[in-house]
């Protein structure tokens, strides 16, 4: 009896071992495959501002990125190729469909800089909607220090539009603020925006 039970631990035991790898191997084949069709869609996305051939290779692009996202959601390739189809929408003037891809990515990836830049984009493309309040709660949360200064001149941009003056200045000053403590040398159209936007007092001195 000892010798059956030792018997059965064994093949437990290789089968856990043998399902391990043939999952392993599984993962690394889907990333293999995603690999490879992410690098085909980035040489048709160099091509696409080819006079004469944009559409076709915009075509291709959005046929491989969209293979990724249903065939692979799970890989960060799938959530590159959302961004890069978003761009494309942005660049016909398909906010909807802009929105939706970037909305996908906020909601499907789990790499926090990935997000963020998408919720950028995403606000950029809900100011475009007028839809500045959805804009701004996108931007409400802690972001990281590589994007937070961008997110704060998009708030500025957004407050700008609002008509809210002062609000818009404390973004731009934030922007301005977090580069240059990230030792970026200060942005000067965040600056431009920011001295059109002084008061009057201050701008007739």
């Amino acid at each position: 009896e000892n010798g059956s039970s030792t018997f059965f631990a064994i093949v437990i035991g290789l089968s856990a071992i043998f399902g391990w790898q043939a999952w392993t191997g599984s993962q690394t084949e889907k990333q293999q495959a995603g690999s490879a069709l992410y690098q085909d869609m980035v040489e048709a996305l160099v091509l696409v501002k080819t006079p004469g051939d944009e559409e076709k290779h915009a075509n291709t692009v959005r046929h491989l990125g969209d293979q990724l996202i249903t065939e692979y959601p799970g890989l960060l390739y799938a959530q590159f190729a959302a961004l890069a189809i978003a761009k494309l929408d942005v660049d016909k003037g398909n906010l909807p469909e802009a929105a939706e891809g970037l909305q996908w990515v906020v909601s499907q990836s789990s790499d926090e800089s990935l997000r963020n830049v998408a919720k950028v984009r995403l606000a950029r493309v809900f100011s475009a909607q007028d839809k500045y309040d959805d804009a701004l709660v996108l931007l409400s949360g802690q972001m990281d220090s590589s994007i937070s200064s961008l997110a704060e001149e998009v708030k500025g941009d957004i407050y700008s539009l609002m008509g809210e003056a002062f609000e818009a200045r404390m973004a731009y000053q934030r922007s301005i603020d977090v580069a240059t403590s990230n030792g970026a040398q200060k942005d000067r159209l965040v600056q431009m925006k920011l001295d059109d936007l002084a008061p009057a007092d201050l701008a007739s001195e």
